[in-house]
């Protein structure tokens, strides 16, 4: 489910504006309808200053779902071009450990199937930070609330999958208030530096020496980048600063293990943890050290996983992230091209795969060319043999056989029909896979941006899916041989990605 909403979130990308830096700002508090968070909206006031220095700002205080997929819009909208972003979210949070969804704030307890309805993806906001590596920020203000709802949800913050270039902040929406208000929105303040001394921060993700998202016109003397209050702050000693030290210079496992033995709760302790788990999630290896040292950014990345999906090798997504999924694929690519089962790739193999994808897709576009005249012929030839003749028989014969026919407005119009009637097949379990993506509004408004693009007039753009919007899937699966239900599946999505990335 993860994978499919990141696909709908990129696979019109192309169709949004553009600004120079955004910041989604939302600090929810008072819920209608689950558990209050404390000084959850503070955060919002504690955010303002960025509007002085380059950011238009997004979000709000105690915003209700449809106004966050509204905002969260807008942000991507903005964020096109950006050089700096910030997602800030303080409030509840729902998990199924592989997803985290934000809550809005008239929204209920949620479920696996219906939370997208209330809720906003992490993993549509890592996305979008993406665009802007080394400078995308994504701070989550969040209670130590153990609640678990029904199917298998709990309250609180899943396991993220981070893209490269993303930092991720979390802490109670105490900290994260302070930290937005000391570190975030200060001129020459150091992000890190402010984080490692505020107490009950976890850093993940993309945690450089040092990160400054608003540069100062003039040198500030470390003494007075930051002063944090005696709340936020975090007691260090001597020793452990000489620990700490030590651990960063050694950067091995039992250099953080040994930093953690001696200070649990050390005002590095959270730096610790983090550098730890990204050293026990990737152990050194050689063939990964020697593909990282192609530098391949992430439009590269995402252009090998479109290669990959193109020759039939399913990634799981193209988000310029090499997951299980991607290496998955590329060693099935590497077992049917003859060359080692490594799972990482040489810059042969790339070259390969690209001449081999350019290939396979201009072979579909014209099997897909091809597949839609022979259509278009009988759709026209049986509109003659039918249609043209008129008379009701002769009109819902011609409707029965081609519902998303190039006559088949004017077919209904004659019938007095204000929209073609849906299929007569049972499509019930297609609707229930449908329902089973739990695609959120704003991802299934990009799909219809996605349908309207390739001229299948899906209606209007509002991420509701009537009449026309299952008319124009029904258009796209059949001239892919993908099964024309007019319901959306994980091989139709990811087809989209394929198209929108040639």
């Amino acid at each position: 489910m993860r994978q499919l909403l990141l696909t709908t979130t990129l696979i019109c990308a192309a169709t949004l504006a553009s600004a120079q830096d955004a910041a989604l700002i939302v600090g929810n508090a008072d819920y209608a309808n689950l558990p209050d968070v404390a000084r959850a909206d503070r955060l919002v006031a504690a955010g303002a200053d960025l509007a002085d220095h380059g950011f238009d700002l997004m979000g709000g205080r105690n915003v209700a779902a449809g106004d966050l997929f509204g905002q969260a819009v807008a942000f991507s909208d903005q964020a096109q071009d950006a050089t700096r972003m910030v997602v800030a979210l303080s409030g509840q949070f729902a998990t199924n450990d592989a997803q985290t969804w934000f809550m809005g704030q008239d929204a209920g307890e949620p479920d696996d199937f219906t939370v997208g309805r209330r809720a906003i993806l992490l993993q549509t906001a890592l996305q979008t930070l993406a665009r802007a590596p080394g400078a995308a920020v994504l701070m989550l203000g969040v209670t130590d609330a153990d609640t678990t709802y029904d199917d298998g949800l709990t309250a609180g913050i899943g396991t993220l999958d981070i893209p490269s270039g993303v930092t991720v902040l979390q802490g109670t929406p105490e900290v994260i208030e302070g930290l937005m208000r000391y570190a975030v929105a200060v001129p020459g303040a150091d992000l890190i530096a402010t984080a490692r001394r505020t107490r009950g921060i976890t850093l993940s993700g993309f945690v450089p020496n040092s990160l400054t998202l608003i540069e100062s016109d003039a040198p500030i003397p470390p003494s007075e980048r930051v002063t944090l209050p005696p709340e936020l702050t975090a007691q260090t000693t001597d020793s452990e600063t000489t620990a700490w030290t030590a651990a960063r210079a050694a950067d091995t496992e039992s250099s953080y293990a040994r930093y953690l033995d001696a200070y649990p709760s050390g005002a590095n302790a959270a730096a610790a943890v983090s550098r730890l788990a990204d050293l026990r999630r990737n152990p050194p290896n050689p063939l990964r050290d020697a593909e990282n040292a192609l530098g391949l950014s992430a439009d590269a990345r995402r252009a090998i996983q479109r290669d990959l999906q193109i020759m039939g090798f399913d990634t799981r997504g193209i988000d310029g992230i090499f997951g299980p999924g991607t290496r998955g694929a590329i060693t099935a690519w590497q077992d049917d091209n003859d060359v080692d089962e490594t799972g990482f790739l040489t810059r042969d193999q790339i070259d390969r795969l690209s001449i081999q994808a350019t290939a396979r897709a201009q072979q579909r576009e014209a099997e897909a060319a091809a597949a839609r005249a022979e259509l278009e012929r009988r759709d026209r030839a049986y509109w003659e043999e039918t249609g043209e003749r008129g008379g009701k028989r002769n009109l819902r014969a011609y409707l029965d056989r081609f519902p998303d026919g190039l006559f088949a407005e004017q077919a209904n119009e004659r019938l007095g029909r204000a929209n073609a009637p849906a299929p007569a097949d049972d499509n019930s379990a297609a609707a229930a896979v449908e329902a089973q993506l739990a695609m959120d509004p704003i991802s299934l408004q990009l799909v219809e941006a996605r349908l309207a693009q390739l001229g299948l007039e899906p209606g209007s753009v509002d991420g509701q899916l009537d009449n026309r919007s299952r008319q124009a899937i029904r258009r796209y699966q059949r001239d892919r041989n993908l099964g024309a239900t007019g319901y959306l599946d994980q091989a139709t999505v990811s087809q989209m990605l394929v198209d929108a990335f040639r």
